[in-house]
């Protein structure tokens, strides 16, 4: 059987709340869930209290959870980061994930895995390759895109220059494990 993944399933952030909320709790708040997965069998809520959050979704069936929250101080005036304590478990977290089943819960509670960790290691070699490309903003077809880009420290552009040709590397020892490709 496989493993469930994290994008299968809605989620609620105490980070993306925090930013919507502001730096600390106030009393309460009323959002709407549609603001964070779109809402699901007509009503979708959040309501935020200093210590927790009241989750309630639908109106032929109303499906309500509290879920708390705990705060760690950054440091000397510069705010806080937040978490939840997940209903199943009691471990924090920072995402809360709702299966459309089951009461919700972090990702060890329900068993998921990211979907990077259902592809194979040539996937995830390639793919890590293009995210380089992306943050460099070059096209892999177009030699004449390879400038620095502007405003990119010197030494971060090298990094990220030695990090493809050793991806690339690791692409090409994949691909002759799997005898598609021979060196």
């Amino acid at each position: 059987m496989t493993k469930g993944k994290v994008s299968d399933y809605q989620t609620l952030d105490a980070r993306r709340l925090a930013r919507m909320h502001g730096s600390s709790p106030s009393p309460s708040f009323v959002t709407n869930l549609a603001d964070f997965w779109g809402s699901r069998n007509g009503r979708a809520e959040i309501t935020m209290h200093a210590d927790q959050v009241e989750v309630a979704v639908g109106d032929l069936v109303p499906l309500h959870w509290t879920i708390s929250i705990a705060r760690t101080q950054l440091g000397e005036g510069r705010g806080w980061r937040w978490w939840f304590s997940c209903p199943a478990c009691s471990r924090t977290c920072a995402i809360i994930y709702f299966p459309r089943d089951a009461a919700p819960g972090c990702r060890a509670c329900l068993d998921l895995r990211y979907p990077s960790q259902s592809q194979g290691r040539l996937v995830r070699a390639i793919a890590a390759n293009h995210k380089v490309y992306a943050r460099l903003k070059w096209n892999p077809a177009e030699p004449a895109s390879w400038v620095k880009p502007p405003r990119m420290w010197h030494r971060t552009f090298l990094r990220l220059v030695d990090r493809l040709g050793t991806g690339w590397g690791r692409v090409r020892e994949q691909m002759a494990k799997e005898k598609l490709f021979h060196a």
